[in-house]
């Protein structure tokens, strides 16, 4: 089931979302979200790991792009000469150095920008689950002029978008 919330401006709209983010509510804006992205799903292949689940090489490679490891050129040739290959928490950290015990938030940061990502995929997950991080968002926040056209299965329109409005 999808919710489309309808405002005049997106600056209004850019309120909504920041509460929103601040929730732990995932959703799309402008198009956009951060459930359904690489990062997202390097976060839930990492827990996987964790978990003790295997991946395939392609998702271990994407996973590792987002950490400070700097072997991933032997992860892409293993994965060039054996495509099918699936690889476990142990085989990552002698190809890659990559040490899933340690936990995601730490492993998946290059930069202060990361850190602001993992928060928001932090509050995901704690309020959605792990399984919310993998799935395009169930909340599409859009504009009048740009929702022409589509559908959903409940429409918000917001004709007065002060912050007391939609709270």
């Amino acid at each position: 089931r999808t919710t489309m919330v309808v405002a005049r401006h997106h600056k209004q709209l850019s309120e909504l979302a920041s509460d929103l983010r601040e929730r732990g509510v995932a959703f799309s804006h402008g198009g956009t979200s951060i459930a359904g992205t690489a990062r997202a799903r390097a976060v839930y292949n990492h827990r996987l790991l964790e978990q003790g689940r295997t991946l395939p090489i392609r998702d271990a490679i994407s996973l590792a792009t987002f950490t400070a490891s700097d072997r991933l050129k032997a992860l892409r040739t293993t994965a060039r000469d054996i495509p099918d290959l699936h690889i476990d928490a142990n085989a990552l950290k002698k190809e890659a150095g990559i040490d899933v015990t340690c936990g995601w938030k730490d492993n998946l940061v290059k930069s202060d920008w990361d850190h602001k990502r993992n928060e928001q995929l932090e509050a995901i997950i704690n309020e959605s689950g792990w399984e919310a991080l993998i799935e395009l968002p169930k909340i599409d926040l859009t504009t009048y002029h740009a929702c022409k056209g589509r559908e959903a299965d409940h429409v918000v329109l917001f004709t007065d978008c002060y912050i007391s409005a939609y709270r």
